[in-house]
């Protein structure tokens, strides 16, 4: 499937009363059914992933778009000559899995993308998404002996027979489990992104409306805080085919040029520095059984400078 660009809106009563709207522009969707290898893959690309603030009160707000590809003004045109073609996509996920063990794959890529988080508008997708709780019936429980068909297939069936005299003998069912290995399958998580960045905006320093009333001139640049680096981490699960409860966890993230600042305006201008960039790794394992174990670990990979002033 190739999609030019396919979008949502969100309205509140009326579709004169927007919300926000969300677009996957240039969508590539494909899809492999491999009998003879018994596997199934699956790949999804997408150019750019647009989401704006359309609602009527937000017009003269310095952020409106939320979600969006990254600008970096600082990339000269020879660099951006270098850049291969999936790293112009904003989004890339492979998906294979595997009949014979049931395992899965999943590969996850993120590109240079900007997230904005504006409080406000974040309060109003909860309340249009917001549903009334499904009421459910309340229902008595009781226990009974298995039948044969629900003995799982650890489990081995054989009839005891009791002599209680000459012409007398007893007979009952007895269910004992078997010492056979327990079938397990595996999924891994690949999540890997390019230079992402997250801005908080300070709503105290823009004109809004609401619980998030401004207390200062509309000239006034807006206050922000950035977070931006880049990350790859590795997940991988190990679940207990009958009864899909999680044994065994593998977690890894590998985090480079980590840094948090303080900007102004939707240029992000005057950068105040609260963490320099650092580089650091999580290790995070996790085996459940008989005996529980739970390892975590931080490693930093180069000396943490953090400043915190009154003001941040």
């Amino acid at each position: 499937f190739n999609i030019q660009e396919l979008s949502v809106e969100l309205c509140g009563l009326t579709t004169e009363d927007p919300i926000m709207s969300v677009a996957a522009v240039k969508a590539h969707i494909l899809m492999k059914l491999l009998p003879d290898e018994n596997q199934t893959k699956a790949f999804v690309a997408l150019h750019d992933l647009v989401c704006d603030d359309l609602r009527l009160g937000s017009t003269d707000r310095t952020f409106r778009r939320m979600i969006g590809r990254a600008s970096n003004n600082h990339t000269n045109a020879a660099s951006r000559a270098k850049i291969a073609p999936n790293d112009s996509e904003v989004f890339l996920l492979n998906y294979t899995k595997n009949g014979i063990d049931d395992s899965r794959e999943i590969e996850v890529k993120i590109g240079s993308s900007v997230v904005i988080v504006l409080p406000d508008v974040i309060t109003e997708i909860l309340n249009f998404i917001n549903v009334a709780p499904i009421q459910v019936a309340a229902t008595s429980s009781f226990r009974r002996k298995p039948v044969l068909s629900e003995i799982t297939k650890s489990e081995s069936l054989h009839v005891v027979v009791k002599d209680d005299g000459p012409e007398e003998f007893e007979t009952c069912f007895e269910s004992t489990k078997s010492d056979s290995a327990v079938s397990v399958k595996k999924t891994k998580y690949l999540v890997e992104s390019s230079n992402m960045r997250l801005v908080l905006v300070d709503l105290g320093s823009m004109d809004s409306s609401g619980p998030f009333i401004s207390t200062k001139s509309s000239s006034a640049l807006t206050e922000t805080i950035v977070l931006q680096g880049k990350m790859k981490a590795n997940f991988e699960m190990t679940s207990n085919t009958a009864s899909n409860d999680t044994v065994e966890k593998d977690y890894k993230i590998d985090a480079e040029r980590v840094e948090i600042y303080t900007a102004k305006g939707a240029s992000l201008q005057h950068p105040v520095s609260i963490l320099e960039p650092a580089k650091f790794s999580i290790f995070y394992y996790q085996k459940i059984g008989e005996v529980h174990l739970t390892d975590l670990k931080f490693v930093t990979l180069t000396p943490i400078d953090l400043t915190i002033s009154m003001q941040n």
